[in-house]
């Protein structure tokens, strides 16, 4: 494990992030660095069930009262070590997010991303994914946003990205959001997921020109569980302002192969986007139901577990329409019986 900071690097914020997208966690001096990514740093557990307003929700399992917020550990990735341009002078780590007993919380975002790879590795599949980002920059602080009523929504790079923004946006006085309809009257913000295939090899499993049988029944998968995780991508009562019919997001569910300007459909396309591999004629899916508010750890395993069922049982690939357009109601399909 590589314990060595960039170079310039005085202090290290040591982050993960929440169930809204936000990172959380502690700034710590350089000098504290190998010791925490040696034993962990301990850190309240309340984040794991803080809602969009910052405050614990009750009733969770994992943690709350009836517990006392015991602390917990952020276990420092390296690998995902950066130096914003944002903070000078300051690295900027995700980590993993154990309990007291040092086991990894399952409840958290990143562990929730982590079984869906480990359950397409066990099938021999390797998957990459890569957002488009869109939001809403004021001219307004976000103090000045705040006073007026403006409450905003929240894996690596996407919930980086996103603080970025909002950093370099404050920086200037200005304010930016993510939120998926900030406007009734105009546009909202979508997030396109784009997901890659491979074999055990590093071969492209969706096809070469042609969609492959098995993009056929992995598009086939993401038909027909979409109710059920749709609740991941648009998981908040805004988000359903922004998928409502005759808007310019669609709510049905469809694929298309040919590139639309409108960004309403959810489909193969040729050309890897980064961080794709560069094979030529390569195919790829992209889904572009998310909203902004979308937290890309559970939102990528979404696509990639409902993708996978399909690969596993092989349905039919068929249109699947009339999807339900109330948080309520995403909630209780995604709830088992």
């Amino acid at each position: 494990m590589d314990a060595d900071l960039p170079a310039g690097a005085e202090s290290v914020a040591v982050c993960a992030p929440d169930n809204a997208g936000r990172l959380i966690g502690k700034t710590i001096p350089a000098g504290r660095w190998k010791s925490v990514l040696a034993e962990g740093l301990p850190m309240p557990n309340f984040h794991l069930i803080t809602g969009i307003e910052n405050v614990p929700l009750d009733g969770l399992t994992v943690t709350g009262p009836h517990r006392g917020f015991p602390n917990g550990l952020l276990r420092p990735c390296p690998e995902t070590m950066c130096l914003p341009p944002w903070e000078p002078g300051s690295a900027l780590v995700l980590s993993d997010v154990e309990d007291g007993e040092r086991k990894l919380v399952e409840q958290a975002p990143r562990s929730i991303l982590s079984r869906q790879v480990a359950c397409l590795q066990d099938a021999g599949l390797t998957a990459t994914f890569a957002s488009e980002l869109e939001f809403y920059l004021f001219s307004t602080s976000y103090a000045e946003a705040w006073a007026s009523g403006y409450r905003d929504l929240e894996a690596d790079r996407h919930v980086i990205y996103k603080h970025g923004v909002k950093a370099m946006a404050q920086e200037r006085g200005l304010s930016a959001t993510f939120m998926a309809k900030p406007f009734t009257a105009r546009a909202g913000s979508s997030c396109h997921v784009h997901l890659c295939l491979y074999d055990r090899d590093g071969g492209p499993l969706l096809g070469v020109g042609a969609l492959s049988p098995v993009a056929r029944s992995f598009l086939a998968g993401l038909l027909a569980y979409g109710p059920e995780f749709t609740v991941l991508h648009a998981p908040y009562a805004n988000s359903y302002r922004r998928l409502q019919p005759g808007s310019f997001a669609r709510c049905r569910r469809a694929t298309r192969s040919a590139r639309s300007r409108h960004g309403k459909r959810m489909g193969p396309e040729r050309g890897p986007p980064p961080p794709c591999r560069p094979d030529r004629g390569c195919r790829r899916l992209r889904r572009q139901r998310a909203g902004q508010a979308s937290v890309l750890c559970p939102g990528a395993s979404a696509p990639a577990r409902s993708g996978q069922g399909g690969a596993e049982r092989h349905p039919a690939a068929r249109h699947r329409l009339g999807n339900p357009q109330r948080l309520r109601e995403r909630v209780t399909r995604l709830r088992p019986p």
